[in-house]
């Protein structure tokens, strides 16, 4: 899947601009005959952008950091979503936090 987090949105009724602070999974189907290699290089059955999915809202653990766009992000092992940087209106920095799920909060790193 794919984790999605902030961006940037204009709301068309309004035209007013806005930052964005939620995250957004993206899981996909693996379809059957699809070729590919798995992260272990195994042939097999591959998802791809044309392959079905389905979004959906996920709540980190703790409070939500401020809605950012123009940032960069990662994630590690634990599955924690590192974020980078970003731009919240004309304000643009180098702050660094973690989007976690289970027992560990997000928070500033």
């Amino acid at each position: 899947g794919m984790l999605l987090f902030g961006g940037y949105a204009i709301d068309e009724e309004t035209d007013e601009d806005r930052t964005l602070s939620d995250v957004w999974l993206l899981e996909l189907e693996r379809q059957p005959g699809a070729r590919g290699t798995d992260e272990a290089g195994a042939e097999g059955g591959a998802a791809t952008v044309g392959d079905a999915g389905t979004w959906r809202r996920v709540e980190p653990r703790g409070a939500a950091p401020q809605g950012v766009f123009g940032h960069a992000s990662a994630l590690d092992s634990r599955g924690a979503l590192w974020v980078h940087g970003g731009c919240a209106g004309r304000e643009c920095g180098a702050a660094l936090f973690t989007l976690e799920w289970g027992g560990a909060a997000g928070g500033a790193a």
